[in-house]
């Protein structure tokens, strides 16, 4: 019996090291803007990706590009219309239903 409660207080010794080694991420309320913006714009290369969720180079560049039109004064949809216009709705992650895809999805 002894050598059991020994061997749970050396596991919670190792567990509360770990709690408290353990860094607090705190996100700037820069940074949840830059993601909530990312998160309606689709990874031109991933796939099935926002680019709030891809680590790929391509979205990093447009998270970077985010951010500094929000430090420039951009609205969110100025900041999403400038990638519409470089990439098309299909940059979009929601459907964008626009007068010519109408009857697309009419149908």
């Amino acid at each position: 019996m002894k050598n059991i409660t020994n061997n749970f207080l050396i596991l919670l010794v190792f567990c509360l090291a770990g709690v408290a080694n353990a860094e607090v991420v705190r996100e700037t309320a820069r940074q949840r803007e830059v993601l909530d913006i990312a998160e309606q714009l689709r990874c031109a290369v991933c796939q099935s990706q926002s680019v709030a969720e891809s680590d790929s180079d391509l979205a990093n560049e447009m998270k970077a590009i985010i951010n500094e039109r929000l430090e420039k004064g951009a609205a969110a949809d100025e900041i999403i219309d400038y990638f519409v216009e470089r990439y098309g709705d299909y940059i979009l992650s929601l459907i964008h239903i626009s007068e010519p895809t109408r009857p697309l999805y009419i149908s």
